[in-house]
């Protein structure tokens, strides 16, 4: 099974590619780094070398939400001027996310995302089929279950962790965690915050490979923009040591203030040395 995995992440790596590739270099504009790959895979490794990584093996929601609300009172982050409602839903939410990816139980993220205000994808949600159908054709031989994508889910999950794609440590300090809150207006708002150059070293690096998703939110972001004329846009980039590898794994939310619930927008995993295809 471990063969099987490994080729998991090279085809949803292969297959998620662009699209990760775009939300990256759009979000860091002029300032992406540019060396050649095997410097940039150099200092990777001098990055995550110098991280102090905590772990979260196995770890419950409580012990993940612990580091995170211990990372996020760190001044480099920028909030935005979020209330501390929201900013408290965002940290249980990372947490809870963070603590499902460190579960050997594949089932634990099926289970999270029955209890979050999102709706399991259908036979209409054509764009993740498509990605979930080419990844299954050429892991297992057949194209996703659209009658139980729970299943699916789950199934993709114990290839991952079989695979060594399970989290087991996360960053700590500046160079673990960054954070950034904004107000946007427009839809294109949504990748414009340019990263500085040291930072787009830090938190884009390599290669990157956008999350399956098997579960969309109930409101959209064009529903509260629309609704709101403004949507709060939160951006997080966390450092996560894997059972094989390191990589970044980097969210965009939208928050409903309405319902005062944070909804994925993006999710995506970055990395030179290790890039493991993350599910949602």
């Amino acid at each position: 099974m471990r063969k099987r995995s490994a080729i998991l992440w090279t085809c949803a790596a292969g297959l998620l590619l662009g699209a990760g590739w775009y939300l990256l270099r759009a979000q860091t504009g002029e300032s992406a780094d540019r060396r050649p790959a095997m410097e940039r895979a150099k200092a990777q490794r001098e990055t995550f070398a110098n991280v102090e990584m905590r772990p979260i093996d196995r770890a419950s929601v409580g012990e993940v939400r612990s580091l995170v609300e211990d990372s996020f009172a760190l001044p480099h982050h920028d909030f935005g001027g979020v209330d501390e409602t929201a900013r408290v839903a965002l940290v249980h939410l990372l947490a809870s996310h963070l603590a499902a990816y460190a579960s050997d139980d594949p089932t634990a993220l099926a289970r999270l995302a029955e209890r979050e205000a999102t709706r399991w994808i259908t036979d209409e949600d054509a764009r993740e089929w498509m990605i979930i159908d080419n990844i299954a054709n050429r892991v297992w031989g057949r194209p996703g279950d659209r009658a139980d994508p729970r299943a699916e889910l789950i199934r993709f999950r114990e290839s991952t962790i079989e695979g060594g794609g399970r989290a087991v440590a996360l960053g700590d300090g500046e160079e673990g965690v960054l954070v950034r809150v904004r107000r946007v207006r427009r839809p294109e708002e949504m990748y414009m915050r340019p990263l500085t150059a040291e930072e787009s070293s830090r938190w884009v690096p390599g290669r990157t490979a956008a999350a399956v998703r098997f579960r969309l939110p109930v409101v959209s972001f064009e529903d509260v923009l629309r609704r709101d004329r403004s949507v709060t846009v939160a951006e997080v980039f966390f450092n996560v040591g894997a059972e094989e590898g390191s990589f970044v794994w980097h969210t965009v939310w939208y928050y409903d203030p309405r319902s005062a619930v944070w909804n994925l927008h993006v999710s995506s995993s970055a990395g030179w040395l290790t890039l493991v295809a993350l599910q949602h």
